[in-house]
């Protein structure tokens, strides 16, 4: 089995979820505050790699502009 197979069957199962104001101050601290990387993150929270990602690079643009 490939490493994309293998991570489209092992991928959170609830990885489109919307997040919280909370789930998101605990993001930012996790990854910030904490170093965690964002596959640690992800497994802790339930959601995939890249979905931290996205949701980091979100919480910058809204920091950002506020």
């Amino acid at each position: 089995m490939g490493k994309r197979t293998y991570d489209y069957y092992n991928r959170p199962k609830y990885e489109k979820k919307q997040g919280t104001e909370e789930e998101d101050a605990r993001l930012w601290y996790m990854f910030y505050e904490e170093g965690r990387t964002q596959q640690e993150i992800g497994q802790l929270i339930g959601r995939s790699r890249y979905g931290v990602q996205r949701r980091l690079n979100r919480l910058r643009k809204k920091k950002l502009t506020t």
